[in-house]
């Protein structure tokens, strides 16, 4: 039986000023043109024209692609149903114009005029619409009486001539084979600007189910502020999502209508097209998750103040009820818990990763698969992170910065053949998470390695004014300066501490250099720090840097160990940083944990090495700690309120409390008087005057400088001379900045395949 589809010579009127004008093909709003690709603009009308009417999905999918379609055109729909909604600005939960009838279809339910003009046309028993002449050709037939059923028609002497045309043209289209259009695979690159800096390290990249939008973790430059930022992949700019300070690890809902995130102890989710963040359940560290298709949350979360002990996978529905565990903790923690986990499309089974070191960036991790319904588990991969999976039927996972895939049966959850790689130079932090994610309708975002750790720097002295200095030294993958007590000598890393590092020492002088440590392949030298006396340097060594050593600043004593992480507890996160010595020499300071979550450690330097935490709660990251001159305060950083504040507390005994940063702040340091506090915020360097004598006083907050100055999640990366007017900083290179690209691949699915069909043969 043929259908039918209205057209009109004059705009269709809806909700008083929005027009829809078929002649122009155009959508307006107050005579303004409003923008809307093919897809949405097609569907619109389809809806328009059996307006009142449920259209199912199947009858939308004929009417705009046909019955012999080869795409995801379940994500084209909810991709077009949801531009068409942000264009009129129509609320899905109280819906003036498209109302969704769940698990059908929808409906148009705005009243429209100018309903006169409009006049019905027959398509093919095929599905195939009238070509655009023969629609011009029978504009000219009378109204539609839709409740006579078949329309009577006069038609003009000519438009007989026309239809004879047109019926010759049509027994031509359907006699014409016709066969898919290939997808064509195309990639191109986004840049993030400047003024933004991407957070990878505990999850921060997804792609909406459709592909129709990019979502990602950045902090912003001038505020050090970290949030999520939506890009649609139509626009040239990204928006920033309001009410996700401090957000990592965003991940869609199956429909796409909502993003899921971690921030301040809290598992969230906000509307895609804009609303107030919704907590979904509170509970400690939660990392990035995935949301199956029956409504169930799989996350990460660990328990333990300062190590993984009792990490393990949860979930809970996405209304945050029915909380359960999925994996239980390890008898014998791993130094990462289970982790990035993937709900597979049955929502019967899950995908993760679990086990694997730091120092080999989680290659030696393992991928496993687990039924949420027995319980079992089968090991897939061993040495690999990151798992998706994908609708070609493979197994994506990354695997030293590159992405591989095999064969993989999910209803089996087994892997079969042998892997191949599909994609080079992918970025991937110490705990595994591999920056990439695959759309249901098979794009691929993923973001370039390049020298996003630590990139080629310039070591420079600026001046409160911001007026700069250079020191003559060549530009290196510097970070983690620390000036010798008589400014005369600055030890510094080189290299990526993350994956191999050495300490040298630079004569400022005498212009010269040294090597003060000797690495071996995959472990690390880092956090410098000299003693009050100016006659030795502590430093964190290992692998990953796990213990710390003391020794003489011209290297003619051998290394003394002052904390060995691996002695005191194998499981412990991976990165010790030795951060502030009290002036008399009895207490050090340091920090320790891992991308997730740090926290203070106090190690006794007399009477014996007697290391214990400084703090009891154990959902608070606490980081950059240092000590005053006078030795009483202890000023730091902590996300306690949602956001990283500089506090400063009594010291050794700890007491009250002062926040002293506005609007966030961190690598905070004393000047050599105790009289100012310097901190970052973002690309700034901020000043606050305090008082410390009797009580401790804070005066109102001012900026000294800003540039484009490396700054860390993990370390200070500054110090301040000793009359405390020049700091040492390290100026980012042009490249390194501009180094943050995604790349995007469209139908690379398609291309999977293709991979895949030439390793079988």
């Amino acid at each position: 039986m043929a259908s039918k589809s209205l057209r009109t010579a004059d705009p269709i009127r809806f909700a008083d000023d929005f027009e829809l004008d078929l002649r122009a093909y155009e959508l307006r709003r107050s005579g303004r043109p409003l923008k809307l690709e093919r897809i949405p603009m097609e569907l619109l009308v389809l809806l328009i024209e059996r307006r009142g009417e449920l259209v199912t999905r199947e009858q939308i999918i004929e009417g705009i692609w046909g019955k012999d379609v080869f795409l995801d055109t379940e994500s084209g729909i909810n991709a077009a149903i949801r531009k068409i909604r942000q264009v009129l600005k129509d609320d899905p939960e109280r819906p003036r114009f498209v109302q969704t009838v769940t698990g059908k279809g929808y409906r148009f339910v705005a009243q429209i005029e100018n309903v006169s003009n409009v006049v019905s046309i027959e398509e093919s028993e095929g599905g195939r619409q009238v070509p655009a002449v023969a629609a011009a050709s029978v504009a000219v037939l009378e109204p539609v009486d839709r409740s006579k059923g078949r329309s009577k028609r006069r038609l003009f002497p000519w438009a007989v001539v026309a239809l004879g045309v047109v019926a010759a043209g049509l027994a031509l289209w359907h006699w014409w084979p016709t066969s898919p259009a290939r997808l064509v695979v195309t990639r191109f690159t986004i840049s993030l600007p400047p003024s933004e800096q991407f957070e990878m390290g505990r999850g921060g990249l997804a792609i909406s189910p459709d592909g129709g939008y990019l979502v990602y973790s950045a902090t912003d430059a001038k505020t050090g502020a970290r949030q999520l930022y939506l890009r649609p992949m139509d626009r040239n700019e990204a928006a920033l999502i309001p009410g996700t300070e401090g957000a990592i690890g965003p991940f869609f809902s199956p429909d796409g209508e909502w993003i899921a995130f971690s921030a301040n102890g809290q598992l969230k989710k906000v509307p895609l097209h804009g609303g107030t963040p919704l907590a979904v359940c509170a509970k400690s560290n939660p990392s990035t998750g995935s949301w199956g298709p029956n409504g169930t949350i799989v996350f990460t979360e660990t328990d333990d103040d300062s190590v993984n002990k009792n990490g393990r996978l949860m979930r809970v529905t996405a209304a945050g009820r029915d909380l359960q565990v999925v994996t239980p903790p390890e008898k014998t923690p791993p130094e990462f818990p289970p982790r990035w986990p993937q709900v597979l499309p049955t929502g019967n089974a899950i995908l993760y990763v679990t086990g694997g070191t730091s120092s080999a960036f989680s290659d030696d991790a393992t991928i496993v698969a687990q039924s949420l319904r027995s319980g079992e588990r089968k090991i897939l991969i061993h040495g690999g992170t990151s798992p998706r999976y994908v609708s070609t039927g493979h197994l994506i996972y990354a695997q030293g910065g590159r992405l591989l895939a095999i064969r993989f049966d999910a209803a089996r959850l087994e892997v079969t053949g042998a892997a191949f790689p599909v994609a080079e130079d992918v970025w991937q932090g110490p705990g595994g998470y591999a920056a990439y994610d695959v759309s249901r309708n098979g794009a691929l975002v993923s973001l370039s390695a390049g020298d996003r750790n630590v990139g080629n720097r310039t070591l420079t002295w600026v001046d409160q004014t911001g007026t700069i200095l250079p020191i003559n030294a060549t530009a290196r993958q510097y970070s983690q300066p620390s000036l010798s007590q008589d400014g005369k000598h600055v030890a510094v890393v080189i290299g990526d501490p993350f994956r191999q590092s050495d300490i040298w020492i630079l004569d400022l002088e005498q212009n010269t250099a040294r090597q003060f440590t000797f690495s071996q392949a995959g472990e690390s030298r880092a956090a410098p720090l000299w003693t009050p006396d100016g006659k030795r340097i502590i430093y964190a060594s290992g692998t990953h840097g796990r213990s710390l050593y003391r020794t003489a600043a011209d290297g003619n004593s051998a290394a003394e160990v002052l904390f060995n992480g691996d002695l005191i507890d194998p499981s412990a996160p991976g990165i010790i940083l030795a951060t502030s010595c009290s002036p008399d020499g009895r207490f050090l300071i340091f920090q320790r944990g891992d991308q997730r979550r740090f926290d203070l450690w106090m190690l006794t330097l007399s009477g014996g090495y007697k290391a214990s935490p400084l703090f009891d709660e154990s959902e608070v990251t606490r980081t950059y700690p240092q000590i005053s001159p006078d030795g009483r305060r202890l000023a730091y950083t902590s996300d306690e309120s949602g956001r990283e504040e500089v506090y400063v507390q009594p010291f050794p005994a700890l007491g009250a409390k002062w926040q002293v940063s506005v609007g966030g702040g961190k690598e905070a340091r004393w000047s050599s008087d105790g009289h100012q506090l310097f901190y970052r915020q973002g690309d700034r360097m901020m000043v606050v005057d305090v008082q410390t004598q009797s009580t401790f006083k804070a005066e109102r907050v001012h900026l000294l400088f800003e540039g484009p100055y490396a700054r860390s999640d993990f370390w200070t990366n500054y110090d301040v001379a000793a009359d405390g007017q020049r700091f040492v900083m390290l100026k980012e290179e042009d490249e390194a900045r501009a180094n943050q690209v995604l790349r995007v691949v469209l139908n690379w699915a398609d291309e999977l395949e293709s991979h895949s069909r030439r390793g079988s043969n």
